[in-house]
């Protein structure tokens, strides 16, 4: 109702789905996924959208709800910065899962005290409540049962039976036999559900199994023999950079031998996914000097041309601190790209440097390249600029997704193009020292 009666909402999707038989009658597995669509003109941002829609949701008792803003994502950004990521998520392991859930209930309880964090969770919470059902082994031996027999003929009494296909308008269908929903809705209608013995007696389901209502968590994962809890919570406007150090204190106060802190997949997948980037950068680095060397058949030429990467970095990095962004996939990405196009000043001021010191004194050569290059580099230079803007804007419903790319390629070719053109020429200078290029004139003199 939410949802629909949002004045905001353009259309929504809702799908829904659960467990089969036993489970779906009284487990606690039953899901429901709802995707809100939102109209171009609206009263607020779809960020603010969700905080409202979470604080009407989260008064509901037995329900885990999360309502998440898909477009102010920010992929990979770094959790010191509130501003920019959905929430506070930590998970723990334990060998025991009472002392566990214990502990994970006792964090929970101390972090909705907080005013800064709201939409507190945990994969341990009782969703709903669970019917349980224990067989007694040798109680059902006696019967000529066995516990496997007696959960097989219970999940075809609770969930039927398909026993044929029916043709309907050219469509298949199965058509199951199953009791009327009223069979089966007390516990006492469920300890009375009777088997057929292999001897032809009729046995009570409560008098081989014991048969009893208890607290199911959402989900129950385990890696390494151990048991792991997730807890999360969504930032209100009153978080501010030190709301995770003061979380993490509250966390930390309840570690021990019994309970530690595990990698989230999703740590772990961004861990692997920042080193493969980082790697690829550095590859990248490399093919770019084995390049360069081969071209100009000099390691030095080389290494004069690289110096334009870090100029790069200072561009890239002080316009992210500019507009308050942090290290993401996407901007990761961009220094990838940038390391591929901050050396092409540097290459074409080299070579034309190289070229004129053919037929003039290196003094001569190095302010001839710049005088000659300057024009060709701007253009270059603001024409990439100039086509990133609006990215680095953030124009656009979902401008914040690239915004980190761009303003690392505009930076860092601003910064590496105005350094560079002031730099090269002294470092091209240095390098070569007092060393003088014979004229081609003053030789034809003297023979």
């Amino acid at each position: 109702d939410i949802v629909s009666k949002d004045p905001d909402v353009e259309r929504y999707t809702t799908i829904s789905g659960g467990g089969e038989g036993f489970s779906a009658l009284y487990g606690s597995n039953g899901t429901s996924t709802v995707t809100a669509y939102l109209k171009k003109k609206r009263s607020m941002s779809t960020k603010e959208k969700a905080k409202v829609w979470e604080k009407l949701l989260e008064t509901r008792p037995n329900e885990v709800i999360s309502v998440k803003s898909v477009s102010d994502a920010n992929f990979g950004a770094n959790d010191e910065d509130v501003k920019t990521t959905e929430g506070y998520e930590v998970t723990l392991k334990g060998s025991d899962l009472d002392i566990l859930r214990e502990k994970s209930n006792a964090i929970v309880t101390e972090m909705q005290k907080m005013d800064s964090l709201t939409g507190i969770h945990s994969s341990l919470e009782n969703a709903a409540p669970l019917l349980k059902v224990e067989v007694d082994p040798l109680k059902a031996a006696a019967e000529g049962l066995s516990p496997v027999v007696v959960g097989q003929s219970l999940n075809t009494i609770l969930a039927g039976k398909s026993v044929m296909k029916m043709d309907l308008n050219g469509e298949k269908a199965d058509v199951r036999v199953v009791y009327p929903k009223d069979s089966f809705d007390t516990l006492e209608k469920l300890k009375n559900i009777r088997f057929s013995t292999p001897s032809g007696g009729i046995v009570s389901l409560d008098s081989i199994a014991t048969v009893k209502f208890t607290d199911s968590p959402a989900s129950i994962l385990r890696e390494d023999k151990k048991y792991q809890v997730s807890i999360s919570a969504h930032y209100t406007e009153k978080a501010d950079k030190n709301t995770k150090k003061e979380v993490d204190k509250l966390v930390d106060s309840y570690l021990g031998e019994d309970i530690q802190i595990s990698e989230s997949i999703r740590t772990q997948n961004m861990r692997e996914e920042f080193t493969d980037l980082f790697r690829s950068i550095a590859i990248a680095v490399f093919l770019v000097f084995v390049v360069m060397a081969g071209q100009f058949e000099s390691i030095r030429f080389s290494f004069m041309v690289m110096t334009t990467v870090p100029f790069a970095m200072i561009g890239s990095f002080g316009l992210l601190w500019l507009f308050d962004a942090t290290i993401s996939m996407t901007s990761l990405l961009g220094f990838l790209m940038l390391v591929g196009t901050v050396v092409n000043n540097g290459i074409l001021y080299v070579d034309t440097v190289n070229q004129y010191r053919e037929e003039m004194p290196l003094e001569k050569a190095i302010v001839e390249a710049g005088a000659t290059r300057l024009r060709p580099i701007l253009m270059t230079t603001l024409t990439t600029v100039l086509s990133m803007v609006p990215m680095a804007m953030a124009i656009g419903e979902n401008g914040k997704l690239m915004q980190g790319l761009a303003l690392v390629d505009v930076g860092g070719l601003a910064a590496s193009t105005l350094l560079a053109l002031l730099l090269l020429p002294v470092y091209y200078r240095i390098m070569y020292g007092r060393k003088k290029t014979p004229n081609i004139h003053s030789n034809a003199i003297e023979m």
